[in-house]
């Protein structure tokens, strides 16, 4: 049976994919992710389009949701400066099942629209601070995962967004953010029949040709036992992936925040796939399924292997969370 070491990926704007050592923390840039949808439901139902006037931010949550827009300390006209969303007390009275509407400014992404979800939001729009001309177009951003958040989040520009506050002042503006993915499949398991019980969270990056960036998370996850045909099928959805050519596929691995079990142990990725071990991301590319196998030799490719192979990646707790670093598993490239 034959294994391959893990390796870790730094993302940097100049060099999208770039192996580090493992067990480092992960640092992510932001990136481009045109898929998802944004809407207008009322009182003027439109539909924006992806790319032009919004962004799906990296490491945003899934899901469809529907709702009305409720202001976050919006500093309009702006000055420069704006907090929007920075702190708790921001959210005081914030409607549980809205999505919040916040500015850009002083705090970072992930900070605003964590504490949009722990004040109840269903999802984020946060819209350029507007302060100056390259603070007003639609612009890439990330939410600072993984983990991220699990709402999902756009960014927008100033334009749009200042518009949709002008319309609030007269009644309640609906929105609708529809972020679908197509599925990562990654068979799961561990290296010593000794860790049964450990629980870890998994991430998955696909970045395309054009570097935009597709992500997905599943948290607090049981990992089966050390032999082949006791490892765990585990699907995580990509944001706002819907079909179209990729170029790497990256797997990320933590002890868990969110469970028990064990403190520590090492997380099997079992990949090249005859019968199970058929670790993948199933791509739709104009509605026809075009899977990405990972392969031998970390490559990615159409067709799937004839032989297990596996990566390793040791977990604990030793870092707190919420900030406990991910490891990679590793990296699969198109060769």
């Amino acid at each position: 049976m034959n294994s391959r070491e893990s390796t870790m990926t730094r993302r940097t704007p100049s060099l999208r994919i770039l192996k580090m050592a493992s067990f480092l923390a992960i640092a992510l840039a932001p990136a481009l992710c045109l898929g998802g949808e944004l809407s207008q439901v009322s009182p003027t139902p439109q539909d924006y389009v992806a790319g032009t006037d919004f962004l799906t931010m990296a490491w945003s949550g899934s899901g469809d949701v529907e709702a009305p827009l409720t202001a976050v300390d919006l500093l309009i006209p702006p000055v420069g400066g704006s907090t929007s969303g920075c702190q708790a007390a921001d959210f005081a009275g914030f409607p549980a099942g809205h999505i919040a509407l916040m500015q850009r400014g002083t705090c970072t992404f992930g900070t605003k629209a964590a504490n949009a979800e722990a004040a109840g939001a269903i999802g984020a729009i946060i819209f350029n601070e507007g302060n100056t001309p390259a603070r007003e177009p639609v612009f890439a951003g990330t939410v600072g995962g993984p983990p991220g958040v699990h709402i999902p989040v756009v960014a927008t520009s100033f334009s749009l967004g200042s518009a949709l506050y002008t319309q609030m002042l007269s009644g309640p503006v609906v929105m609708s953010i529809s972020e679908p993915g197509n599925p990562a499949k990654m068979w799961v398991g561990l290296k010593n029949s000794d860790d049964v019980g450990l629980r870890v969270d998994l991430a998955v990056e696909v970045a395309s040709p054009v570097d935009d960036s597709f992500t997905g998370l599943l948290e607090n996850q049981s990992t089966g036992n050390s032999e082949f045909n006791d490892a765990l099928l585990k699907t995580l959805h990509l944001v706002g992936h819907e079909g179209g050519a990729i170029k790497s596929v990256t797997v990320w691995v933590r002890r868990t925040c969110a469970g028990t079990g064990h403190n520590s142990g090492t997380v099997r990725l079992w990949y090249n796939g005859k019968s199970t071990a058929r670790s993948r991301f199933d791509d739709t590319p104009g509605g026809v399924e075009g899977d990405y196998f990972l392969r031998d030799n970390f490559d990615l490719s159409t067709t799937a292997g004839s032989s297990n192979l596996y990566a390793d990646a040791a977990v604990d707790s030793t870092s707190p969370c919420p900030g406990r670093p991910f490891t990679a598993l590793g990296t699969w490239s198109l060769p």
